[in-house]
């Protein structure tokens, strides 16, 4: 009797030791996403430290993601609460927008908040001079297809690689496009809205950066009625579109935001949306990615062109700040004031 409650006593014990492992046994979870803010300070002209908190006891190790790609090793933030990382090689006066990421085999966190950075202009850092080279110029044609009686979208091929943006040149056509990325988008689209349907134009399109201009496209002439069989006139009963650029907006310099505007028509459809700073055209969508170069209030304009060519517009202010450097700095304890707790 008691040999056989001895056998069952320790099958109990390895019944109870296996549970128990069964029951500590920890499942593999995604880690925790890194502080939301990215701290960034200048080295010199193309290098920068960053840091960020490690909220994290699980990481195989971090990512920076964005206009910068690299990975970072594991952090022990028992002993090192913020990840610190120099990143060398950049371009002094270019925007760049980050966010940091903590990953494990399970998968990635969810990414910190994005920092945008530009070292001339957030740190005031003086670039180094560069030798002078203009852009390519465009592909020598224009394409041009109509929207309506006062609006047509054109098209040129994009043969540089260093434009700060483009002209389109003209009878009475003077406006300048962003930059665009010719490894993603060979071609460069715009829309030109307000247009006499009835007069002859006659544009070119020119690269330009801080050296100077490219050679001109050929020149494209167009008539909206002839060259494309469009009757001339607004019904005298059409109701104009009505735009609405939105609320104005807050922002620190180099940080970029997003604008959404709407238009609405109540006889017809609004076919065109077209985004300018000036006479530099922004974007042709209800949705434009804005970043302020230069300290104060800046005024957008949205324009929105109903399917008869009627047009309005619409102002809203962004109002940019300097960037501060927020730097997180580890929090420290004074061993003068410092009480221990016991339990």
């Amino acid at each position: 009797m008691i040999k056989n409650n001895k056998k069952k006593f320790t099958r109990l014990l390895i019944t109870t030791s296996i549970f128990n492992s069964f029951a500590l046994a920890t499942v593999p979870t995604v880690p925790t996403a890194p502080g939301l803010s990215i701290g960034v300070t200048d080295i010199n002209d193309s290098t920068i430290r960053i840091n960020f908190k490690d909220n994290s006891d699980n990481e195989t190790g971090f990512k920076i993601i964005g206009d910068i790609n690299m990975s970072l090793s594991n952090n022990d933030e028992t002993t090192a609460p913020y990840v610190y990382k120099d990143i060398s090689g950049l371009t002094c006066n270019k925007v760049y927008k980050i966010q940091a990421v903590a990953y494990n085999a399970v998968g990635d966190s969810t990414p910190s908040d994005l920092r945008s950075f530009n070292i001339h202009t957030t740190f005031g850092t003086t670039c180094p001079s560069v030798v002078s080279i203009k852009p390519n110029a465009p592909g020598l044609a224009i394409g041009i297809t109509d929207i309506n009686s006062t609006a047509v979208r054109l098209n040129f091929k994009d043969n540089s690689d260093n434009e700060t943006g483009f002209k389109i040149l003209g009878n009475g056509i003077n406006i300048t496009i962003p930059s665009n990325d010719e490894t993603k988008q060979e071609q460069v689209y715009t829309n030109l809205t307000g247009l006499t349907c009835d007069s002859l134009y006659q544009i070119k399109a020119v690269a330009f950066n801080m050296n100077g201009d490219s050679t001109e496209s050929d020149s494209r002439d167009f008539r909206i009625s002839s060259t494309f069989g469009i009757s001339c006139g607004t019904p005298a009963n059409n109701i104009p579109p009505v735009a609405n650029a939105g609320i104005d907006k807050n922002t620190k310099l180099s940080e970029s935001i997003n604008i959404l505007g709407t238009g609405v028509d109540n006889d017809g459809t609004v076919v065109a949306y077209e985004w300018k700073e000036g006479i530099n055209v922004l974007a042709n969508s209800a949705l434009v990615n804005y970043t302020a170069t230069s300290v104060g209030n800046h005024t957008l304009t949205l324009t929105v062109t109903d399917d008869d060519g009627a047009t309005h517009s619409d102002d809203m202010i962004v109002t940019v700040t300097e960037a501060t450097n927020d730097s997180p700095v580890p929090e420290t304890i004074n061993p003068v004031n410092f009480i221990p707790e016991f339990d």
